[in-house]
């Protein structure tokens, strides 16, 4: 039996990865099915988060990163790698330099000022998808005409949010790029 104690975010994070790692591949059934919980009203709060994921990475070395959808909802294998930069998301994502790669930005919130027309590299992106850890949907800028979202949606990019970028970027700078495909769950 396991005691679940919840006390700060911290520890419904950590909660929320043991639950994680006891689930199958589809994050449906917990792999112990006889597995027992003293206070079972957090485990389902935290598992009912898990279960609206509805999309996943998972790079060449065999790691999963699960997390939410924006953008294009097509699957696509590309290589990874990240960028630093906390402004810039939409040059990012035109930029040529990044055809068919899958960019992790390391800065934590992304497309909280949207798209502006005036600031695209190239006309038409050929990044291959974008990996974020907050994604915000409601830009601010005056000079904003649409989404991030709408778009990755129009010129067919995937998207992904609510990972931990920091554990990702990390793997990255260790173990160098990778393939990596981003898929529906």
């Amino acid at each position: 039996m396991i005691i679940v104690r919840l006390a700060s975010m911290g520890n419904i994070r950590r909660r929320f990865l043991q639950i994680l790692e006891k689930t199958d591949l589809k994050g449906k059934y917990p792999k112990n099915s006889k597995q027992q919980y003293k206070n079972i009203d957090d485990d389902k709060e935290v598992a009912s988060i898990m279960m609206n994921f509805n999309r996943k990475l998972i790079l060449e070395d065999g790691s999963e990163y699960y997390g939410y959808g924006f953008g294009s909802k097509q699957d696509r294998i590309t290589e990874i790698v990240f960028n630093t930069s906390p402004v810039g998301y939409q040059e990012i994502v035109s930029d040529p330099s990044y055809h068919n790669q899958t960019v992790v930005m390391a800065y934590p919130l992304i497309g909280n000022y949207g798209i502006a027309e005036d600031d695209f590299e190239t006309e038409i992106p050929t990044i291959g998808g974008l990996v974020v850890r907050d994604y915000n949907d409601t830009p601010s800028n005056f000079r904003s005409k649409y989404t991030l979202s709408e778009l990755m949606e129009k010129y067919h990019i995937p998207g992904i949010y609510g990972i931990d970028t920091r554990k990702l970027v990390r793997s990255i700078r260790d173990l160098g790029s990778r393939k990596v495909l981003i898929t529906n769950i």
